[in-house]
């Protein structure tokens, strides 16, 4: 390092020159000094004779001749060739900066005392700025990129008139320094790093460079740079969503987690240090509205928005756009893959996008779904991970280069896909991809995740989890993306913050990147990217924590004016009061301040009616529709133009004709039929909105619109509006109105399935009619709503749907039910006999959905079968049937299908449908997993179960506990083989679900039974409940008399003595008679190994039994006097009497081998 330079500290320099290479020279040092050591040199080489270089080497310091300078100054030599004049020299002038080429004979000895006087000028390169930026010929040659021109002059420009000082953060081999280059004004009160003001000026094309577009910032437009937005990760809050205030806020308001105040040098180059642009370290966060923050996070405007294609823009400067295929930046691997694909061209996110993100920028990407979001990040990723150069900085590990952040696994799945179809990188060795999700792939994936990866493709919790165990770190993260982010933020908000906090604490603790993150090009830098269909205050929330000055780029005129803070409310009023409702609005304080306003109408009989009405009432009122002729058209647009303040009426279909720039307040007199109609009608407020105006829009809602009360409700949600209490009545009202007009259609899975609503769906119906779905004539008919029902699986649906036959069931008393499998066995043989002769083989003349039929599968057996949907010609239809006796769809052609006689038709259909109750996929996810379906076809298709009934519906059947069982040979006891969910969810494969009876008998309007009727008020000390009970002892001398209680396997089981049995049995009736109350204080007090009263799930009594493990609301307990154990929900869960402690345990658990007599 220069002996001039002093790391870690401030060293005040001169800029000399740029050169190739993208680096700058600087001198260092008092200039005096300078002076006087070359008057040293001027004097010495006049006096003395001059010694000169016989044989000069590369790299040799010695004295020149300079004619450029006409004097003698030091210099290296840098080149050495033979030319018509002779031998020359390329040399460098060492205390200065510059080149020159001269004759060997001007080269002289260079004096060992001026030798030892250190260099006063150094090459050094400006750390953390892309050199990318600088050229769109190659994306490869980043280090060996010009200085072009104009980007020179932008940088003379920003430091012209500024005293500089530099921070050197490394030295290279070579002897060049990476350092951080600090501007101070004149006046010496504005200080800014010089590296992030190029950082953010020349993000700009060539073509913008040569038309003079490019800005050149000032120090004081810049006293809010990247590096000066310093944030603590471990301080932002969880990121609020749905929370905020409705309360419209300007765009002048403080972003939540981002402190106001300006950063000193010392805190710039800290913070560009940590390579983030965030730190840990800012003084006034901790008590700033990070936690508390209630104001609106919509309002995150830093740049005013531009429009350019009709994508809406902000966070200049804006790279140029990429509008074909031909000028795609990326290696002809991906574009010959592209078109291999048929590939048609960029849409406009991709387009706008693809440069930013290869220049190294945070990007924001809003687009509506199926709009090319995953290509938009994808290609530019792909392209830069394939340049191992860019990351040689980084410290050896097995962390990824770039993780994708996915909210679900079919998402991940879907990306991890198009990194298969994309991906060039075979030619480098070691370089992976890896798809991380639970449910079954993380237990395959871990030890691969050990040998590094360059892209991880991963959901958030099982991101977490890897880190947790160690099978992958965040210390070579150069690239985030946070896909679908409205997702993310808003169900997965806690994880994303823990993820960030981890990765800040990475950085700040240094692990393996400190020495890395002074460096220049992708080891200083983590670019972070946010794509979403839709602009929430989530999203928002998100990038004002965590992105530094990034592109914002929305494609949907519909987000754009969420972006802008269009201040959206509502109005009612009568139809016959519309038009004196709009003259009072117009004349009120709050419209007067809106100059030009819109009124919309999708009615064009409304035009002339509202215009005479207001028409020199509230000033002048035009009218246009999209009757009008092209003449009147131009009049009224000449008219608008021209007023100073006025009202437009137009209707829908006349928005595009006419142009409506000036407007800041649109009233709608009804709610549009579709959101891209009142889409087109917003994009009137896109000029004023975008240059930072006030701009509202109001829509008057009569009797006319109260149908659409719940799309009027989600509207005034997205725009973070409050909704009125008459218009959540009337949603209530529509809602119930809604779901009578969709009884025909089936109930939602999810909602069976696991408790979830979705009142927006048009396909099922969110309510349970017990007049349609009450038990009629199907094998369910004959089962009780409550008691014990054994089914043979069939068919495995899902992971907690199947098919199955009823076999028998028991009541709650223990009285078995009848038997109905009998039933099952004379249809199948009726069936066989009926379709044995081919003249009953008649084919169905007609085939509507619903449509009982028989269908031959390939093993050329006939089953009995509803037909579900029909497609192809009518020539050659095909047909899906479900199996009505056995459960699984098939898929059959006309030649397979026959009728049915009417004895067969009217015979119950044998399968139901069963559901395993509170179970979901695992990591909050909305559908199973592929892996785990087949671990549930592997644990439960062809078996006999056995399961409590908890809700019973027409052909569906809920149980909990599921088990199944077994009679042990020579010994009158059934033991449990496999609880299916605890089989679940101990292989990872779901997770708990509490809430999913009781929302669905809710929704079923069935009630809840009383679990809490006449409960003592018992408030024992529970210190008592966990003293220690004695086991039972066996004698270890002759014989015993007991019996076989639980067998674990075969070499462990247990027993209980018979000598007990009837000391037993009373207690146990003395627990069921008198069971204490649920007291959640006396049962937060129980832990692991407290003793506590529990309910068997298969009998629904209650014993004595210890916990063993907890989780959350559930606890793994074992039945103390039988040897049973099970997981439980805290609700089956009771405080134990002391009384109650006072009877020792009856069972004893012993091995093969030991002295045991089973009675």
């Amino acid at each position: 390092m220069h002996p001039g330079f002093k790391a870690k500290l401030m060293t005040e320099g001169r800029y000399v020159r740029s050169e190739s290479g993208g680096t700058i020279w600087l001198q260092i040092g008092d200039e005096s000094s300078l002076k006087e050591f070359e008057q040293k040199i001027q004097e010495f080489f006049s006096k003395e004779p001059r010694a000169a270089l016989a044989s000069p080497i590369k790299g040799q310091v010695c004295v020149v001749d300079s004619p450029k300078q006409q004097k003698y100054v030091r210099a290296r030599v840098m080149r050495l060739f033979n030319s018509q004049a002779g031998r020359q020299a390329t040399v460098q002038h060492v205390d200065h900066g510059i080149t020159e080429l001269v004759s060997v004979f001007n080269l002289f000895l260079c004096p060992s005392n001026f030798l030892h006087v250190p260099l006063f000028a150094c090459r050094c390169f400006l750390c953390g700025v892309d050199l990318s930026l600088l050229t769109t010929q190659s994306t490869r040659s980043r280090t060996d990129a010009e200085w072009k021109a104009e980007a020179n002059q932008a940088f003379l420009r920003l430091i012209h008139g500024c005293s500089l000082s530099v921070e050197v953060k490394d030295k290279d081999t070579n002897g060049d320094c990476q350092v951080l280059l600090y501007a101070t004004s004149s006046s010496g009160q504005e200080s800014v790093c010089v590296n992030d003001c190029l950082q953010t000026a020349l993000c700009t094309s060539n073509s913008e460079l040569k038309q003079g577009s490019m800005p050149v910032p000032r120090l004081p437009h810049f006293a809010e740079t990247r590096t000066q937005k310093i944030r603590d990760l471990q301080h932002v809050s969880p990121i609020d969503i749905e929370t905020r205030s409705a309360t419209p806020k300007t765009c002048e308001q403080k972003k939540p987690g981002i402190t106001s105040h300006g950063q000193s040098v010392s805190e710039t180059s800290e913070a560009l240090a940590q390579i983030l642009g965030i730190s840990g370290q800012s003084k006034q966060m901790d008590g700033e509205a990070a936690a508390g923050d209630d104001t609106s996070s919509n309002s995150n405007l830093t740049h005013k928005l531009i429009i350019r294609d009709g994508v809406f823009l902000s966070g200049p400067p804006f790279p140029s756009v990429c509008a074909s295929l031909t000028g795609a930046p990326f290696g002809s691997a991906i574009v010959d893959v592209l078109k291999a694909n048929l590939f048609p061209g960029p849409t406009a996110i991709q387009a706008h996008c693809w440069w930013s993100i290869l220049r190294g920028r945070d990007v924001v990407g809003v687009s509506r779904s199926n709009t090319g979001k995953t290509l938009a990040y994808l290609l530019p990723l792909l392209s830069t991970t394939h340049d191992s150069s860019l990351y040689r900085d980084l410290p050896q590990g097995i962390g990824p280069f770039a993780i994708i952040l996915s909210p679900y696994w079919e998402k991940a799945s879907c990306v991890h896909d198009e990194i298969v179809k994309y991906w060039h990188h075979r030619d480098r060795k070691g370089s992976q991809k890896f798809l991380l999700y639970g449910g079954g792939t993380e237990l395959t994936q871990s030890v691969l995740l050990l040998n590094g990866c360059d892209i991880l493709v991963a959901t958030p919790h099982s991101l977490l989890r890897a880190l947790k165990h160690g099978h992958t770190s965040l210390s070579r993260l150069c690239h985030i993306v946070f896909d679908d982010a409205d997702i993310l933020v808003k169900v997965f908000s806690q994880q994303v913050c823990e993820l960030m906090s981890t990765f800040a604490s990475v950085l700040r603790g240094g692990r393996g990147r400190g020495k890395s993150a002074a460096g220049s090009g992708l080891a200083s830098s983590c670019q972070k990217l946010v794509f979403s269909s839709s602009w929430t205050s989530g999203v928002s929330s998100l990038v004002s924590a965590y992105l530094a000055n990034p592109i914002t780029i929305i494609t949907s005129r519909f987000d754009a004016m969420i972006y802008c803070n269009v201040s959206q409310s509502v109005s009612q009023c009568a139809s016959r009061d519309l038009v004196s409702h709009l003259a009072m609005l117009l004349q009120s304080e709050r419209v007067q301040q809106h100059n030009h306003v819109v009124i919309f109408s999708g009615n064009s009989d409304d035009i002339d009616v509202i215009c005479k009405e207001l028409d020199g009432v509230t000033g002048r009122v035009v009218g246009y529709s999209w009757e009008m002729t092209q003449q009147q058209i131009y009049d009224i647009n000449t008219e608008w133009n021209q007023l100073t303040h006025g009202t437009l009426v137009c209707t829908d279909g006349a928005i595009q004709s006419v142009d409506i720039s000036k407007c800041s307040l649109c009233i709608h007199i009804d709610f549009p039929h579709s959101k891209s109609l009142f889409s087109e009608r917003l994009s009137c407020l896109k000029d004023s909105a975008c240059r930072g105006q006030s701009c509202e829009s109001v829509l008057l809602v009569t009797e006319r619109c109260l149908r659409k009360s719940l799309e009027i409700i989600d509207l005034l949600k997205k725009f973070g509006s409050s909704v009125p209490p008459w218009l959540k009545e009337n949603g209530k009202r529509v809602l119930m109105l809604r779901e009578h007009e969709k009884k025909h259609l089936p109930l939602s899975p999810e909602l069976l399935s696991y408790g979830w609503r979705d009142d927006c769906s048009m396909e099922y119906r969110q309510k349970v009619w017990k007049e349609q779905d009450s038990v009629h004539s199907d094998c369910l008919s004959a089962v009780p709503l409550s008691g014990l029902i054994r089914v043979l699986v069939s068919h495995v649906e899902s992971v907690c749907c199947y098919w199955g036959r009823v076999l028998n069931h028991q009541y709650d008393d223990g009285a078995a039910g009848q038997s109905v499998q009998s039933k099952f066995v004379t249809l199948s043989v009726s069936l066989g006999q009926w379709f044995s002769k081919a003249k009953n083989r008649r084919r169905m003349n007609s085939s509507g959905t619903r449509m009982r039929c028989a269908v031959q599968v390939g093993d050329g057996v006939f089953y009995r079968a509803e037909v579900v949907s029909a497609s192809g010609d009518e020539t050659n239809p095909i047909f899906q049937c479900r199996l009505i006796d056995v459960g699984c769809l098939e898929t059959v052609d006309k030649f397979h299908i026959f009728s049915l006689p009417d004895e067969l038709q009217d015979f119950p259909p044998q399968a139901v449908k069963i559901f395993l109750c509170q179970v979901r996929p695992i990591d909050r996810d909305i559908k199973w997993t592929v892996e785990a379906h087949e671990f549930a076809c592997h644990l439960m298709k062809g078996k006999e179960l056995q399961g409590k009934i908890v809700l019973r519906l027409r052909g569906c059947v809920w149980l909990d506990p599921l088990v199944e069982k077994r009679r042990l040979q020579g010994v009158n006891v059934m033991d449990t083989v496999m609880n299916v969910k605890q089989e679940l969810i101990k292989a990872g494969m779901a997770e708990s679900n509490p809430q999913h009876i009781a929302i669905l008998k809710q929704v079923a309007a069935v009630a809840l039974p009383d679990q809490h009727k006449e409960e003592m008020l018992w408030q024992e000390n529970m210190d008592d409940a966990v003293a220690m009970l004695d086991h039972l002892t066996l004698l270890e001398q002759g014989y015993q008399d007991v019996v076989v209680s639980a067998v674990v396997h075969p070499e462990l089981f247990f027993v209980q003595s018979i000598e007990w049995l009837g000391r037993l049995h009373k207690l146990e009736v003395d627990i069921n008679s008198s069971l204490p109350p649920r007291d959640p204080q006396l049962i937060s007090k129980l832990h692991v190994g407290s003793y506590c009263l529990a309910q068997f799930s298969i009998d629904s009594k209650w014993y004595r039994a210890r916990i063993l493990e907890r989780h959350s609301s559930e606890y793994y307990v074992m039945f103390v006097d039988h040897g049973e154990d099970e997981w439980l929900q805290v609700t089956h869960i009771r405080p134990i009497p002391p009384h109650m402690l006072s009877v020792s345990h009856t069972f004893s658990h012993n091995k093969v081998g030991s002295k045991v007599l089973v009675v």
